[in-house]
């Protein structure tokens, strides 16, 4: 039987490997993607996301993030935290949490990582406060 953490890192790995084939097609902006940390102690892997912005109020910003997959992924779904000050409606001014429907309850398992990188893409098009 596998365990829930060796089952959210099949999916990760899957999502990884259609990312990198498959990146999401964007004329806003320009994404790099890492796997950074894997954290034995909180069974939880990392992502270091960096998006250059190329169309919008946020033009030839470059913005990083730290996105956390959860053990329970893609049951559960990831965090995604700037890690610097951002002045955005969606974004966390003291804690840099990113706050989308996407990673909360509009979350389903279906979703991907791609989908969620597509999701910040689309937030510095398309700033909204819910």
């Amino acid at each position: 039987m596998y365990s829930s953490n060796q089952l959210a890192l099949a999916r990760l790995r899957k999502d990884l490997s259609d990312l990198a084939s498959n990146p999401p097609i964007t004329s806003s902006s320009a994404t790099t993607v890492s796997a950074s940390h894997d954290d034995p102690t909180t069974d939880s892997a990392s992502l270091d996301v960096t998006m250059k912005v190329l169309q919008g109020a946020y033009k030839g910003g470059t913005f990083e993030f730290r996105m956390t997959v959860p053990k329970l992924y893609p049951f559960k779904p990831p965090t995604v935290q700037a890690m610097a000050p951002i002045y955005h409606p969606n974004v966390e001014l003291a804690t840099g949490r990113v706050a989308l429907q996407v990673l909360g309850q509009g979350w389903r398992p279906v979703l991907s990582v791609g989908g969620v990188i597509l999701c910040l893409e689309m937030m510095f098009l398309e700033p909204s406060v819910e």
